[in-house]
């Protein structure tokens, strides 16, 4: 049967994001998005690999709602968040339900509801000692707990209450609004055993004014420290954002790294504890463009330390490795993304590949494996195995649930062409032939 390479076709490729590596390196889990079985809407659900390539792929997660933000706890359970309905609570008929926390034991099983804000939950850091939970979540102005919020949101549901006040800037970020509910960032106690309940929650920052806006964080491994971006408004209506670190015990907040001009995002705490990664970019003006590199942040003093200062690339998306000698980070080369070592000791950086676009870096604990998401423009994303340390090599493709190479003569292909430029530069573009061709 011919079958011509169409838009459907195109939308039923499965979509991987969000890889993740268990604490003991023995499973990958990644989300898989595709259309719905109604065909009105793209859903997730997550997917365990074998990073060694040998056993088959197997689906986790199973639901209409859908499942992302997937996150390993120290003993293998994985959190993830959903908007699937609670099975063993009463139902009351919530038309638009928001994103809970749910928990999918190491063993296998049925996941479990662990707490489910009206807001819903939007990003989850763990401990990676401790377990200890981070999440971000929304209340109402003037609620100070989820509860609170909850009375809130009901009230005003059964009230047919639909219009929302704002107050403060910003209002709205890219395709959803940020109002009227504030974003807070929680911390609990992870479950005490298969099927006790999760800690409560409690407020890590109580007055963020607008604060968290989409803001990164990081939980230091002893669950001690919490490290968050925080956004700072200038008048009328500039804005840059700075790192603070929140000490758990005592509820204490103070700032962390900043500056005027200066904007620190996308963080990761050090294995040890004692030091933060964070991407900083210098903004720029009309005449001077802005500039971005990695750097390094004592915990206890502030102290900074520019990483790698003679790289002439943008990174991105930095992972420290399990001993906490080198950092893994992506940066663009090329029309590509691609994956790079920084070795903390001499500043020394190694480009580990050459082709494709990565992302999703995940370092192996034993520090030999890089495992990460790697697509082209002919090709949708796929899971592969790097060596940690080689330079400029070619990525091991794992087993994944999707298409491959071999799928796509059955509905056309997608074949390369290499011309080159006036001055010898190699110039790539891609032609779609049909079945059979």
């Amino acid at each position: 049967m011919n079958e011509p390479f169409d838009f459907d076709h195109f939308l039923a490729i499965p979509r991987l994001s969000g890889l993740r590596l268990s604490p003991d390196g023995r499973r990958l889990v990644v989300t898989v998005g595709g259309p719905s079985p109604d065909g009105k809407k793209m859903a997730s659900c997550l997917w365990e690999l074998d990073p060694a390539g040998i056993a088959p792929p197997r689906r986790l997660t199973r639901s209409a709602a859908g499942e992302s933000e997937a996150v390993f706890l120290p003993g293998g359970d994985l959190l993830f968040t959903s908007a699937r309905p609670d099975p063993t609570a009463k139902q009351e008929g919530q038309e638009d339900p928001s994103a809970g926390l749910w928990l999918l034991p190491a063993g296998g099983g049925e996941p479990r509801l662990l707490l489910a804000p009206d807001s819903g939950v939007d990003a989850i850091s763990v401990a990676r000692q401790a377990g200890t939970v981070a999440f971000g979540a929304s209340l109402a102005p003037g609620r100070g707990d989820l509860e609170a919020d909850a009375a809130w949101t009901k009230t005003r549901r059964d009230q047919g209450m639909s219009a929302m006040l704002f107050e403060t800037l910003p209002i709205r970020f890219w395709d959803h609004y940020l109002g009227p509910r504030d974003r807070h960032l929680f911390v609990v106690a992870p479950p005490q055993g298969p099927e006790a309940p999760i800690g409560p929650p409690r407020d890590a920052i109580a007055e963020p004014a607008g604060g968290l806006v989409e803001a990164c964080f990081d939980l230091t491994p002893d669950g001690g420290t919490l490290v968050s971006g925080w956004r700072v408004l200038d008048p009328p209506a500039a804005m840059r954002s700075e790192l603070v670190a929140v000490d758990l015990a005592s509820g204490a907040r103070r700032p962390l790294a900043g500056g005027p001009d200066r904007w620190y995002d996308i963080l990761a705490c050090s294995p040890d504890g004692r030091q933060v990664a964070a991407l900083v970019e210098e903004m720029g003006s009309p005449d001077v463009a802005s500039v971005a590199h990695l750097t390094l942040i004592d915990l206890a003093s502030g102290a900074e330390r520019r990483l790698a200062p003679d790289l002439d690339r943008w990174p991105n998306a930095p992972v420290w490795s399990a001993d906490g000698s080198a950092i893994f980070f992506t940066a663009d080369e090329d029309g590509r993304t691609l994956p790079w070592r920084l070795d903390l000791a001499d500043d020394r950086v190694t480009r580990l590949a050459v082709d494709g676009t990565y992302s999703s870096l995940c370092p192996s604990p034993d520090g030999t494996a890089l495992y990460a998401l790697r697509q082209e423009v002919d090709r949708p994303p796929q899971v592969v195995r790097l060596d940690a340390r080689a330079a400029d090599q070619e990525a091991h493709e794992l087993s994944f649930p999707g298409l491959t190479a071999d799928d796509l003569p059955r509905r056309g292909r997608l074949e390369r062409l290499t011309a080159q430029a006036a001055d010898g530069t190699p110039v790539r573009s891609w032609l779609v032939l049909p079945e059979g061709a």
